[in-house]
């Protein structure tokens, strides 16, 4: 039974064993027990056995391409991306009043920006820096009363946008202060 339930054993390994990719010599002995060797003998059989599985790790990014950022900094050609990009103030659909024409924005970005990239601000379609900048404050000049779009952008080295984040809509009111009018005099004139 022992000896049964031994080749039965080591058969199933043989076969569930679609790892390796060589052969293997199987003989019974004169006492009807069951070996495997990889080296042939009188009276054994081949038995094929399939290559093992193999495991190819992802290949290493240097610590200089990985602080270069973009594609240079990650594995298989993919862009990095910044869990958080956003335009944070004004928020969205918010109403401004009496900011003359100067508009402040902030904006969210998580993780840190990555040194080989730069901060791109577009409002209403119109960068409003003459080169991307490291700043996540702007103030921001020539704003009017009305409707406006803010738009942040992540640009490389080369100027090529990686990464934009959603408008923000925004309304820019003036309130027209009246001069008091004149109380009317009660009597004669």
């Amino acid at each position: 039974m022992l000896k049964a339930m031994r080749y039965i054993v080591v058969c199933l390994m043989l076969v569930s064993t679609s790892a390796f990719a060589q052969e293997a010599w199987r003989w019974v002995d004169e006492q009807g027990v069951v070996h495997f060797s990889d080296t042939p003998r009188p009276g054994a059989e081949r038995v094929e056995l399939q290559s093992a599985q193999g495991f190819k790790p992802p290949p290493e990014v240097s610590a200089s391409a990985a602080a270069q950022g973009g594609a240079a900094g990650t594995a298989e050609g993919e862009a990095f991306q910044y869990d958080t990009l956003e335009v944070v103030s004004p928020a969205e659909e918010e109403t401004l009043w009496n900011i003359g024409t100067e508009l402040s924005v902030s904006i969210a970005l998580t993780p840190s920006l990555r040194p080989a990239h730069r901060i791109q601000l577009l409002v209403d379609g119109q960068s409003v820096t003459e080169e991307p900048v490291r700043a996540t404050q702007f103030t921001v000049g020539g704003v009017y009363r009305g409707t406006h779009t803010a738009v942040v952008a992540i640009v490389d080295s080369d100027g090529a946008t990686l990464q934009q984040s959603e408008p923000v809509t925004f309304f820019v009111r003036q309130s027209v202060q009246q001069p008091p009018r004149p109380t009317p005099r009660a009597g004669g004139g």
